[in-house]
């Protein structure tokens, strides 16, 4: 159904096309302060992954590390400090 080269090309495509998406919604929802810093870290956090993925992937099973440390960026700015 779907061979390994044409998943790469749809991440390829996925990975171009999400960042303005991205900022379409930030213009549409910028009444919304809470909608505005979630969406302001999202992007900062694809730029910041889509920036340094090429230079991961050749490091082999560091890369697994560095996906925990990019899911981990996208939950420490919504820790409330009570």
């Amino acid at each position: 159904m779907f061979s390994y080269e044409k998943l790469l090309e749809l991440y390829d495509y996925y990975s171009i096309v999400i960042l303005p998406v991205y900022f379409i919604a930030l213009l549409i929802s910028w009444k919304n302060i809470n909608f505005r810093f979630l969406i302001s870290i999202l992007i900062l956090v694809e730029a910041f992954d889509s920036s340094t993925y090429l230079y991961i992937v050749p490091f082999g099973s560091i890369y697994y590390l560095w996906g925990v440390f990019i899911c981990t960026l996208f939950i420490i700015p919504l820790w409330e400090d009570d």
